[in-house]
């Protein structure tokens, strides 16, 4: 009751010692440049409102409201929560008056923006400085690729290797046609020689030229009267040549009637075989011509198919070479584009919220908590207390006194000292049980309830064997050790259990449970010949009798057993 009273004082106090908040409240819009920031799981978002309760910006908003308040407390203050289906952000500021809350608010705003663009001016300047570094390294890894590139092609005398490519394949192409149209045509002129060699084998050497007729008489005459007529015309009728060839003329032709006509041939060069001996010697000038041609022509192709052959094995580094020197061209332009929109935002950053609602002044205040804690509080604590009874109490359930062993265990009470806490009480423990093993005989089984009471079972064990040898002049009664440790060692300890007399177990005072003990006589195999001896006993149990139950049937068991 009396604690019952101090919960209601106590939270009776809480309650009327509870502030009064006011909550001012900000929205915001974050507006990322980059849109794939707004399709984001909102992690960069959690990250940005993070830096709020930083302590420099905790710091500033202290100093600018000039508030007497640890960093702490402060950021216990505002509070900020994303709305997680959007993008709207809302910030409380808790003050105790309405007004306080509304500067606190704007103010946390401010701060919060102002960081935002320095953090914004920072991140830009650097993107700058590390833009202008990439874009210096892409530039020699530029200049690099293009030496490389020059280098190969003035080593292998090829400054463009695709249209040489292109070029030699042209060449080797129309070398084959060449040499292949020279031998065709060289073909053909031989074609042509045999032929024209076998017209001429049947040509003549000589033909006749011309075949005439002739009369010499008529042909004279003709002749003298061509020069009479000359001379006629010359000369006078009675000139002495003019007679003459008029006689000639008259004597010519009382010859010329009976003349007899007489042939005459003329033989020449055979025109015809000196045309095919000429063509056959230009067709054997034209054939070993095309010959030879195609001969050049061969030998031009396997020149152009090997130079072929060598852009083919270049081809590789030189495709590589140009890759790299086309990879660091692009990077370069790349850099260039990126260098110049880092500037671009570090001109004017970008800070990425917008105020949707300017902080608001509250007209009540927070809903308190004074009502809520003076009625659940003393409920709280009285639930407490009686927790802390009922674990009190079923702590106390526990078997830690001879009489609780006995009830739970179902078996007597031969023994109780505080042994081994007080180390004189072994005498009297000792005294106890050597009274009923020497009225008793037999074998007797001593177990361990617990592992880690075995040294201290081997110990009175011992002890008791000491005082027994001493007891019967050297003849003393064979005493078995065995453990109770769980399944592996359950048919060992039955096993010897079985076979003794009796079984005198040893535990701790509150070391078992109720149910461990009970369980005890199952394990053992042996309940209606069990006793216990409980020790390590407290202080506050000194009044407990030592001995509980019927002890003289459990003393009197005796078994031949282990007595061999």
């Amino acid at each position: 009751m009396f604690c019952f009273l101090a919960c209601v004082a106590v939270s009776l106090a809480a309650a009327r010692f509870l502030p009064r908040t006011f909550r001012s409240e900000v929205v915001l819009l974050w507006e990322p440049a980059d849109a794939a920031d707004v399709l984001g799981s909102g992690r960069d978002l959690q990250t940005i409102l993070g830096t709020l309760k930083l302590p420099e910006n905790l710091g500033a908003i202290r100093e600018a409201l000039a508030i007497e308040s640890t960093l702490d407390a402060l950021a216990h203050k505002i509070e900020v929560r994303p709305d997680k289906s959007s993008n709207v952000v809302v910030l409380w500021a808790h003050e105790e008056s309405a007004e306080a809350a509304r500067i606190l608010a704007t103010q946390t705003v401010k701060v919060f923006l102002e960081s935002r663009r320095e953090m914004e001016v920072k991140r830009s300047e650097e993107a700058v400085a590390s833009q202008k570094e990439a874009l210096s390294k892409a530039g020699r890894d530029l200049m690099e690729a293009q030496a490389a590139y020059d280098g190969f092609r003035l080593s292998h005398g090829v400054w463009d290797l695709e249209a040489e490519r292109d070029a030699a394949v042209k060449e080797v192409s129309a070398f084959r046609s060449d040499a292949y149209r020279s031998l065709v045509t060289a073909e053909a002129h031989q074609t042509k020689q045999g032929l024209m060699g076998a017209a001429l084998k049947t040509e003549p050497s000589q033909v006749i030229v011309s075949e005439t007729e002739s009369r010499e008489t008529l042909r004279r005459l003709a002749a003298l009267r061509t020069d009479l007529a000359a001379k006629t015309a010359a000369l006078t009728p009675d000139h002495p040549i003019v007679r003459g060839l008029e006689a000639a003329v008259r004597e010519l032709e009382s010859k010329g009637e009976g003349e007899v006509i007489r042939p005459e041939r003329v033989l020449g060069m055979n025109q015809q075989r000196e045309a095919l001996r000429s063509g056959l010697t230009l067709a054997e000038v034209e054939r070993r011509v095309s010959e030879r041609q195609a001969a050049a022509f061969e030998v031009l192709e396997k020149r152009a198919t090997e130079r072929l052959e060598r852009l083919a094995t270049l081809e590789g580094r030189a495709a590589q070479l140009q890759s790299q020197l086309a990879a660091a061209k692009q990077r370069v332009i790349e850099l260039e584009g990126t260098l110049a929109v880092a500037k671009a935002e570090s001109l004017q950053p970008q800070v990425g919220f917008r105020i949707v609602s300017a902080p608001s002044l509250p007209i009540y205040p927070n809903r308190s908590y004074r009502r809520p804690a003076a009625l659940v509080l003393p409920f709280a604590l009285l639930g407490f207390v009686f927790a802390m009874a009922v674990v009190r109490f079923f702590l106390r359930l526990w078997p830690a006194t001879p009489e609780e062993v006995a009830f739970w265990g179902g078996a007597p009470v031969v023994a109780a000292a505080g042994w081994p806490r007080e180390p004189g009480d072994l005498e009297d423990l000792s005294a106890q049980l050597l009274g009923g093993l020497s009225e008793g005989g037999g074998s007797t089984a001593v177990v361990a309830a617990c592992e880690e009471d075995q040294s201290t079972v081997r110990t009175l064990v011992s002890h008791l064997e000491t005082r027994l040898v001493s007891a019967r002049d050297g003849q003393s009664e064979r005493v078995r050790l065995a453990v109770v440790d769980g399944e592996p060692q359950a048919k060992k300890v039955r096993r010897l259990t079985r076979a003794a007399a009796r079984v005198l177990v040893v535990l701790r005072g509150g070391a078992l449970s109720p149910w461990d003990l009970f369980r005890l006589r199952s394990q053992l195999g042996n309940p209606g010949r069990m006793a216990f001896v409980v020790i390590d006993l407290g202080p506050e149990f000194a009044d407990e009798p030592e001995q509980v139950g019927e002890a003289g049937p459990y003393w009197a068991a005796y078994s031949p057993g282990l007595s061999q």
